[in-house]
C-alpha cells in the first residue's frame, strides 16, 4: 500500500501531471487500484478494476474449501519471481541481484495454505470491509467465464457509496477488447469515456447509463474452449434490480418441483474423482485457445445425486447469485458439500451454468470453524457463483449434489457421506423479468487496441488438456500442457521461452491420494547471453497436515548459479 500510495503522489507532483491520477489495472493491478480507492488519496480521482478480487480469501478457498487453484498459482507467481533480469538493461550488478530474488524466493501456495480462516492475512489485501471507505468513482469489471473474480462486480454495486459501474461479460480472466470467449467489445473506448467524465468532467453520459451491463447466456454445446459465447447484453438501472426476484425450487425427492414435497433422507456420498470435467477455476487463456472451460457434465452428473425439473414450458431468465439452502448432516467432522446449477438440453447434454461449494465446518463462520458433530441435522446456505442465464423451453434445470470435486477443491481427510433431507432443502434461483428496455440496450463499439508487440516465433506454442483413468487402481489424473514456445521481441532482441506441466491426480476412496505436481521452466537468450530457471512443485496431503516441496534452479549459461528445495508442512485445520 505504501509503495503506490507513493507512487501516486510522485506522479501527481510532476510538471507535467495536473495532479490528477487515475488506475486501471487486470488481476493483481485492478486489486490495487480498488485498494487506494478504499485509502482515499486526494490524486486518485478514478478506477477501472477488471478482474479484479475485492475478498481475497474467497479468492482462494471458495466457501472455505481450498481451491487447487490456489497452490497451481501460488507456484505459478514463485515460478514468475525467478527470472532474471535483463544485463543488457541492467548492466552490472545482475547476477547479484538475480540470486537475492532467487535466495528470497517467495512460496505463495504455502502462504495461502497456511491461513485456511478469514484472519487478518486476507483482509489487509481485500476491500470487503471497506466499502464505505471509498472516495473515487469506480467501474468495476469481469467475466462470467472466470466468476471468483466477476462476482465482485455485483457486490461493489451493492455496496459502494461513491458513482460505481458494472460490467460482466461472457469473458475469462482477460481485458475484454482481447476476450476469450467472446464476444470482445470496445473496451478501451468505453475505458476512455470513463476517465473522460471523472478527470476532465466531460459530460458524456457515461455516468447516467444503467448502472449494471451483463451477459445473458444462452445453451450452447460445452466444449474446452469456444470461440464466442451466445447470448445479448441486459441492462439494469441499479443492483440489486427491481427486475429480479428470488424463485424457491424445492429439492423433492421427484426432482427440482415449485412447491415442497414430503421430507425424505437422500445419502450423497460421491467418488473422489467426480469433477474432472469442470475445467479451470479461474480460465486464463494465457497462450491461446486452450480447453480450460467446463466439459458436458453428464460423466459428474451420473455420479452425483441430482434434481431435475420438468422440461420447461417457457423461457426462464436468472441474473444473479443463486442461493442453495439445505438441511443436512455428515458422518465425520469435516464434510463438503458442492452445488452444480446446469442447463440440460432435450438430447440430455448437461451445460454447466454456475456452482458453489462450502466447507461445512465453516458452515457458521469462515473465520472460526467448527467440526461437525456426526449425525447431527444443520441447516446451511450455500452460495453459487453470480451469473446470467436463459433457460430455453424445452429445456431442464438439474442441481447436481456432490460431496467431492476434484480437482476445483481440495477432499476432506476422510470420505464424508452427506444426508441431505429432500422437502426441506432447496434451491433459490433470481429470475429476471425481461423488460421493454432489453431491446434497446446501446451496444458496444467494436474492439480496437494497439498493434501487438512485434515478435519472431521460434518455437510454435503447444496446448493440451487430457483427462486419463486407470480402472484397475481407481486413480485419475489431469495433465495440462501450457508450452508458450519461444519468441524474439524484434524491437529488442530478446528471446523468451516458457513452458509449464501441471498434473492433478487423486485415487478413488483415498481422499488422501490428493496430489499436485508442477513443472515450470523459462528460458532467456539476448545475444550471447543466456540463462534459465526451474520449478518443480508438489502438494499432498495427511490426515493432519499439507505437505510442500519446492525445487528452483537457475542456469547462467551453462553455470549452475542455484538450486534449493525447501519442503514445508502445515496443519489442515478442519479443512
Amino acid at each position: 500500500d505504501r509503495d503506490a500510495l507513493e507512487v501516486l503522489t510522485w506522479i501527481a507532483a510532476q510538471p507535467w501531471s495536473d495532479g490528477q491520477v487515475a488506475m486501471m489495472g487486470l488481476s493483481w493491478g485492478g486489486q490495487t487500484g480498488l485498494k487506494m480507492a478504499s485509502l482515499g488519496p486526494p490524486e486518485l480521482k478514478c478506477v477501472i478494476a477488471v478482474s479484479a478480487a475485492d475478498d481475497r480469501y474467497e479468492n482462494k478457498y471458495l466457501g472455505g474449501c481450498l481451491l487447487s487453484h490456489s497452490v497451481v498459482w501460488g507456484t505459478t507467481m514463485t515460478a514468475q519471481n525467478t527470472r532474471p533480469p535483463d544485463p543488457a538493461t541492467h548492466g552490472d550488478g545482475w547476477r547479484e541481484l538475480w540470486l537475492h530474488r532467487l535466495r528470497n524466493t517467495v512460496r505463495y501456495a504455502e502462504n495461502w495454505v497456511a491461513h485456511p480462516r478469514r484472519d487478518n492475512y486476507w483482509a489487509s489485501g481485500s476491500v470487503v470491509e471497506q466499502y464505505g471507505d471509498f472516495a473515487c468513482p469506480v467501474y468495476s469489471v469481469g467475466g462470467a467465464a472466470d466468476p471468483g473474480y466477476g462476482s465482485t462486480v455485483p457486490r461493489l454495486l451493492e455496496n459502494l457509496t461513491v458513482p460505481v459501474k458494472g460490467l460482466l461479460g461472457p469473458w475469462a480472466h482477460k481485458y475484454p477488447h482481447h476476450a476469450m470467449p467472446g464476444p470482445a467489445i470496445g473496451f478501451l473506448q468505453e475505458a476512455l469515456r470513463w476517465f473522460d467524465r471523472w478527470m476532465k468532467g466531460a459530460a458524456n453520459g457515461i455516468d447516467t447509463e444503467p448502472a449494471y451491463r451483463a451477459w445473458m447466456h444462452e445453451f450452447y454445446e460445452p466444449q474446452g474452449y469456444v470461440a464466442e459465447k451466445p447470448g445479448r447484453w441486459v441492462s439494469e438501472p441499479s443492483w440489486p434490480s427491481p427486475q429480479v426476484g428470488d424463485r424457491r425450487y424445492w429439492l423433492n425427492e421427484g426432482g427440482l418441483e415449485t412447491a415442497s414435497g414430503s421430507e425424505t433422507e437422500i445419502a450423497v456420498r460421491t467418488p473422489q474423482t467426480l469433477g474432472l470435467c469442470g475445467g479451470e477455476w479461474m480460465p486464463w487463456l494465457a497462450f491461446g485457445d486452450g480447453e480450460e472451460l467446463p466439459l458436458d457434465q453428464r460423466d459428474d452428473d451420473a455420479r452425483s445425486v441430482v434434481f431435475d425439473s420438468e422440461p420447461l414450458d417457457e423461457r426462464l431468465e436468472m441474473l444473479g447469485t443463486p442461493v442453495a439452502r439445505f438441511v443436512l448432516s455428515a458422518d465425520k467432522p469435516v464434510a463438503t458439500v458442492v452445488v452444480r446449477l446446469c442447463d440440460v438440453a432435450p438430447d440430455g447434454t448437461s451445460l454447466r451454468v454456475t456452482y458453489g461449494a462450502l466447507n461445512l465446518t465453516r458452515r457458521d463462520s469462515l473465520g472460526e470453524p467448527a467440526p461437525l458433530e456426526p449425525g447431527r441435522r444443520y441447516t446451511v446456505a450455500v452460495p453459487l457463483y453470480h451469473t446470467g442465464h436463459a433457460f430455453a423451453p424445452g429445456h431442464r434445470m438439474r442441481v447436481a449434489v456432490s460431496s467431492t470435486c476434484w480437482p476445483l477443491v481440495w477432499p476432506a481427510p476422510e470420505e464424508a457421506t452427506l444426508t441431505l433431507v429432500s422437502g426441506a432443502s432447496g434451491l433459490d434461483i433470481p429470475v429476471r423479468t425481461p423488460g421493454p428496455d432489453d431491446a434497446e440496450v446501446t451496444p458496444f463499439d467494436p474492439p480496437e487496441s494497439a498493434a501487438p508487440m512485434a515478435r519472431t516465433v521460434i518455437r510454435e506454442p503447444e496446448l493440451r488438456r487430457t483427462i486419463t483413468g486407470d480402472a484397475e487402481t481407481g486413480t485419475a489424473v489431469l495433465t495440462h500442457l501450457d508450452d508458450g514456445g519461444v519468441y524474439k521481441i524484434d524491437a529488442y532482441g530478446l528471446e523468451c521461452g516458457t513452458r509449464t506441466e501441471r498434473r492433478l491426480s487423486i485415487v478413488d476412496g483415498d481422499p488422501l491420494s490428493a496430489r499436485v505436481d508442477i513443472d515450470w521452466a523459462w528460458s532467456f537468450r539476448h545475444g550471447d547471453w543466456r540463462a534459465r530457471t526451474e520449478i518443480t512443485a508438489a502438494a499432498w496431503c495427511g490426515a493432519e497436515t499439507f505437505e510442500f516441496e519446492t525445487r528452483v534452479r537457475a542456469m547462467d549459461g551453462d553455470e549452475c548459479l542455484f538450486d534449493e528445495t525447501w519442503t514445508n508442512s502445515i496443519p489442515r485445520d478442519l479443512m
